[in-house]
């Protein structure tokens, strides 16, 4: 199968954002290598694709669709551009062939339908769960267990029950039903207070669709995420669970194996294969999905923010597996990832020359670089991997982190 992987970041809180956009760079090379098409909106720098090389992956074939226009995703601009439709045109019609998306919406079935190619999901079943309101009720249809919510069309409503919920000493939060990302991507808050709370709702509102409070569970015992895939024969296959790595309610990144509460995975992994995947799969669903969960005091999983497409974990764990087939072998390894926020924009070369040492896989921990598009917006995804343990990739994150602050 030909995979054709298309990251259009095309989610209503990315539209716009040239930095957002760059994540069109992450998931192509990550997950696939010659044989493969991965379209971009701008080309991959050239010192990223020969240290990607060094590694021993190798490289699919890379299409750039730019430049960047705040106006259209990267589906959109595939669209206007006749060269690149006729490039994936050819390619299914050369064997078998799928279109994989990171966002799926209306942008990316408009593309399916101009190429006829294809697509790996169901757009009918993702639309509609990618309202977390439909998949709240869905849990309760299947008796998981969400955190306490509240929805009222009525913002006043939502203030109302949020200053109660806050007077008896409980915190909350404010989430658009179709919000990504946490906090950091704008569709989601966390008021400290009561007038917080009022300027959040409005603001919120703006954005459009269902608002809905959260009640915060705490203390808890594990965040974790689970990702899995439905195929077209309807099984659910690759589970992988990871524990969650958040800061200030806002995805940072993903560490694996799980290691907090090993149980408390095992048991997700038992509900998607037993519950929730079969569910879907009954329904028609295809391709990708993924769920946060909260684990509270009494080990009593919370099933929240499910994403009805690839989640950003399966691309670290698909370039960890792709690179123990190329230079590790079969031992297992720990790892340990992050998106940094940097001080200043740096090219590839620059980061790559800060971390130079850390770089090498071998039986020592290293390091990989695995975004090259948003190194000059001040980001950097970085991956810890270690033959030994978590907290030895963990330790050298931070002396990564620690040099690159001081750049």
């Amino acid at each position: 199968m030909q995979r054709i992987i298309i990251d259009s970041q095309s989610n209503g809180l990315l539209r716009g954002s040239a930095l957002e956009q760059r994540y069109d760079q992450r998931g192509g090379l990550c997950q696939v290598g010659a044989g493969h098409l991965v379209l971009t909106t701008d080309p991959v720098d050239r010192d990223f694709l020969d240290y990607w090389q060094r590694l021993g992956f190798s490289l699919p074939r890379l299409m750039a669709v730019g430049p960047f226009h705040p106006g259209r995703t990267l589906s959109e601009l595939i669209l206007a551009d006749a060269a690149a439709c006729e490039a994936i045109r050819r390619m299914a019609a050369d064997g078998p062939a799928r279109l994989e998306f990171f966002c799926i919406e209306e942008t990316e079935r408009a593309l399916a339908r101009a190429l006829d190619v294809p697509a790996y999901c169901n757009f009918d079943l993702a639309r509609a769960y990618a309202s977390k309101l439909a998949f709240k009720a869905l849990c309760a249809e299947l008796g998981l267990a969400t955190a306490p919510w509240f929805h009222d069309p009525d913002p006043k409503a939502l203030v109302r029950r949020g200053a109660a919920l806050m007077a008896q000493g409980r915190r909350v939060l404010v989430k658009t039903e179709t919000g990504m990302g946490g906090v950091g991507c704008g569709g989601m808050a966390a008021p400290a207070d009561s007038h917080a709370l009022e300027r959040a709702v409005r603001l919120l509102a703006l954005r459009g669709g269902a608002l809905f409070l959260e009640t915060r569970l705490e203390p808890l015992s594990a965040e974790l995420s689970v990702h899995w895939e439905i195929t077209a024969d309807g099984q659910v296959a690759e589970v992988s669970v990871f524990d969650s790595i958040n800061v200030d309610n806002s995805y940072r990144g993903t560490a694996h194996p799980p290691e907090n509460a090993p149980g408390l995975a095992e048991a997700a992994r038992r509900t998607v294969l037993e519950t929730l995947g079969p569910h879907l799969a009954a329904r028609g669903a295809l391709g990708f999905f993924c769920c946060d969960i909260l684990a509270d005091q009494d080990g009593t999983l919370h099933w929240n923010d499910f994403n009805p497409r690839k989640g950003a974990s399966i691309y670290v764990r698909d370039m960890v597996r792709r690179l123990r087939a190329a230079r590790l072998g079969d031992r297992p390894v720990h790892y340990w990832h992050e998106g940094l926020r940097l001080r200043r924009g740096l090219t590839v070369a620059q980061v790559l020359d800060l971390l130079h040492g850390l770089l090498e896989p071998g039986p020592e921990p290293f390091l990989v670089l695995s975004n090259p598009g948003i190194t000059t917006f001040a980001r950097a995804d970085l991956t810890a991997i270690s033959a030994t343990s978590r907290a030895q990739a963990r330790h050298l994150l931070n002396a990564a982190r620690a040099r690159l602050d001081a750049a």
